[in-house]
Order: C-alpha cells, then sequence, then structure tokens
C-alpha cells in the first residue's frame, strides 16, 4: 500500500524534528548513564562520558565513530566493539557530506523510522487493518527504548530496528507456521546475517527463528538460514584479524566484548545455582522486576494479556508471538550477572507487545474479497470458526488467509 511508503518518510520528519527541538537537549541518553556506580564517579557532573567541542558524548559512543572512520580509511585499529560494523559502515556513507556526528543522527533517524513501520506491518498483518497498524506505529513511536537512544551514537538504536524488521519478515514469510521454499528460508537468513553484523541481537533472533520454524519446515533449510545468522560474528572476526595481519601486518585480538560479560554471568548464574533454589529463585524474580517494564507498566500488561487473545485458536501463532516476545528476556538472563544496564537488552520485545495491544483493541477484519486469476473468491481473513473447523477435524492454522487447513 502507498501509505506504507510514504510512512518511513513522515516517521523520519517528525523524528528529526522533535529531535531538533526538545530531545538533542538535554541528551536522554547521557542522563539516563550518570553516574550510579563506582566506576563512573570519576566526574559526577559529566557522568559516564567526555566532553567534546563543548558538549558530552557517552564513552561508548566513541569506538563506533571511530570504526566509521577506518572505514573512510583512517588507520585506527579494531576492538571488540568493531564486530558491531554495519552501524558505523552507514555512518561512513554519510560522514564526509554531513559530518561525522550528523551522519551518526541521520542513521538513527532511519532505524527510529525502520522500527516505528515494521511495528505498524505486523500490527497490519496480524489484523488486516490500517487503525491497527496507526496505533501500533503510534505506540512504537513514543517508546521508551527508541527515544532514550535517538542520540546514542552507536549500534543501539539500529539493532532495536533490526529485531523488529526481522520479527515482520518472519511473520510474513509464513515459516512459522508451514513449509516454505528454500528460497524464502535463505532470504531470512541473509536477513539475519546483517542483523548479527549489525549486534549481537542478531544471534537471538536466529534462535527465535530456529524455534518457531524448526517445527513446520525441513530442517536442512532451517540450519542453513539459521547459520548464516549464529556463524557471521566469527566469521567477521576471523576476517578481520586475517585482513590486518595480512595487509597491514598488525596482530589484532577481535574477540567480541560480549564474551567476557556471557562467561563472568555463566560463572555468577553456577554459583547461584549451588546456593539453593530459594536464592536463584529471588535473583531471577527480582531480574524479572527490573526488567518487565521495558515500555509503560499498563501497556505491557496489556500487551501481554492481548497476545493470548490475537493468538487465540492458533497455538502456531500463540508460539511465534511467545518465542519472539521471550527471547529478548532470555538474552537477558544470560547476561545479567555481570552486565548492569539490562533494559535496551529486552527492549525489543515491546515490539510484539504494541502489535498485539493494537491488534486486540482494533480487532481483526473477518472478510476480505480478492480476484484470483480472474474468479472471484471469499476468503476467511482473520478468523477460523473453531466450531466449523472442529466439525471438519480441523483446526485454525494461524494464517492470516486460513482456508481452515489440516495441522
Amino acid at each position: 500500500m502507498i501509505w506504507f511508503i510514504a510512512a518511513p518518510v513522515v516517521v523520519l520528519a517528525v523524528v528529526a524534528l522533535a529531535d531538533a527541538t526538545v530531545l538533542r537537549s538535554p541528551n536522554a541518553w547521557i542522563l539516563v548513564t550518570t553516574p550510579i556506580v563506582g566506576s563512573n564517579l570519576t566526574n559526577a557532573v559529566i557522568g559516564y562520558s567526555y566532553l567534546l567541542d563543548g558538549s558530552l558524548i557517552h564513552k561508548e559512543n566513541l569506538s563506533p565513530l571511530q570504526s566509521a572512520l577506518a572505514y573512510n580509511g583512517f588507520d585506527w585499529g579494531p576492538d571488540g566493539y568493531s564486530l558491531r560494523t554495519l552501524q558505523p559502515f552507514l555512518v561512513s556513507v554519510a560522514s564526509p557530506f554531513l559530518g561525522l556526528v550528523a551522519s551518526a543522527l541521520l542513521v538513527n533517524y532511519l532505524a527510529y523510522s525502520i522500527l516505528v513501520v515494521a511495528t505498524a506491518r505486523l500490527a497490519y498483518r496480524l489484523t488486516g487493518r490500517v487503525a491497527a497498524a496507526l496505533v501500533a506505529g503510534a505506540l512504537g513511536l513514543v517508546g521508551l527504548g527508541p527515544i532514550l537512544h535517538l542520540n546514542d551514537l552507536s549500534p543501539h538504536l539500529l539493532g532495536f530496528a533490526f529485531y523488529a524488521l526481522v520479527v515482520a519478515a518472519v511473520y510474513e514469510s509464513g515459516v512459522w507456521r508451514e513449509k516454505r521454499p528454500l528460497r524464502v528460508h535463505l532470504a531470512l537468513g541473509c536477513l539475519l546475517a546483517l542483523a548479527s553484523f549489525e549486534y549481537p541481537t542478531g544471534i537471538t533472533l536466529a534462535i527465535a527463528y530456529l524455534l518457531t520454524a524448526l517445527p513446520w519446515s525441513r530442517w536442512t533449510h532451517v540450519a542453513a538460514a539459521g547459520a548464516l545468522g549464529l556463524l557471521t560474528p566469527a566469521v567477521l572476526a576471523w576476517f578481520l584479524t586475517a585482513l590486518y595481519a595480512n595487509v597491514w601486518g598488525r596482530k589484532v585480538s577481535l574477540a567480541s566484548v560480549d564474551q567476557p560479560y556471557f562467561f563472568a554471568s555463566a560463572g555468577k548464574w553456577l554459583a547461584l545455582a549451588q546456593s539453593g533454589p530459594l536464592h536463584l529463585l529471588h535473583s531471577i524474580g527480582a531480574l524479572l522486576l527490573d526488567s518487565l517494564f521495558v515500555a509503560f507498566p499498563l501497556v505491557t500488561l496489556a500487551g501481554l494479556v492481548a497476545i493470548l487473545l490475537v493468538a487465540r485458536g492458533s497455538r502456531r501463532l500463540l508460539w511465534f508471538l511467545g518465542v519472539f516476545f521471550a527471547a529478548p528476556y532470555l538474552s537477558m538472563f544470560v547476561f545479567s550477572q555481570q552486565a548492569e544496564a539490562r533494559g535496551y537488552i529486552v527492549y525489543g520485545s515491546s515490539l510484539i507487545l504494541y502489535a498485539s495491544v493494537a491488534a486486540g483493541g482494533v480487532g481483526k477484519r473477518r472478510y476480505r474479497r480478492r480476484h484470483i486469476r480472474g474468479d472471484l473468491s471469499v476468503d476467511v481473513c482473520q478468523q477460523c470458526f473453531v466450531g466449523d473447523c472442529g466439525l471438519q477435524r480441523r483446526r485454525c492454522c494461524g494464517r492470516l488467509d486460513c482456508r481452515r487447513r489440516r495441522v
């Protein structure tokens, strides 16, 4: 539809205007990282930041900007953050014309637009209603995650966008409900690889894809696509290490910054498990309370209820929504004992909440007419009546254009 083409442009303009007038100063990303632990108390005025040209820049924003300079030909040695390579590459494309910081902001504006439109698209595909898409898009537009990370010049916001984009693509591909040809899985695999180039959530997405597609598809097709997402970081690290060694004669270590966090957190989880079940359950409950409400609490609770309502009568749809909602939380649990900042890890789950709230609130369109090879057919588009399906020993397969396939 034409409005889905115009929507990213409209969102981009709205985000750029809001940032220029309201959001850029004070920088919300700087404010939420003010000193709360001893390691950040070096200068309590600027927090976890540096002074750059009279303004503040978050310390973790330097490495992505330096990687962007490296793409432009500067001799800058890589570090563990260099494996999050897509965002710095995109920044480097426009930086000779706009400047480094302005180019990074432009990439964030584009990422914000992708996040909002993908959320709206998922709601539209769940319901067939433009109203649902508008509600979901509005919720995504005012979501806490993109607002806080809009002036975060690192891969975080583009990582959110890729999470939404992959979820929408997997849903539309239908691999979560039926067998699809190899080319569909390979296309999704390429998208998963791009997500892994962008941020470690690419691995989370690849695992969620495996869990939702494997029960209904050929395992060889799913494994090939999943491998593209899971192995991309390791292949990239090997390639960059070989490149620096053979072209520039420099030995570099490109172990991901996530590896030490993973092993340290795993060790602490093991210690908690050995300390007794009550202590372990208390730690799990505290983490959930700390990280569950990445959206407004009422929206989060309404979204959880809406997931059940939207997927009513379709176990496959419930599994799809549940897996992609829970995947960021499982990723958060893996790193939680070492990483002190956890909210941004689970923000991808809000996409499912927003789309489900919109779908449940607006409702589903029952019927749709369309021409197929000149014949007018009437399809049941959004609701399969359980009683009718039961009479034929069939039940809803979860497809939007369900014709009561046998499952």
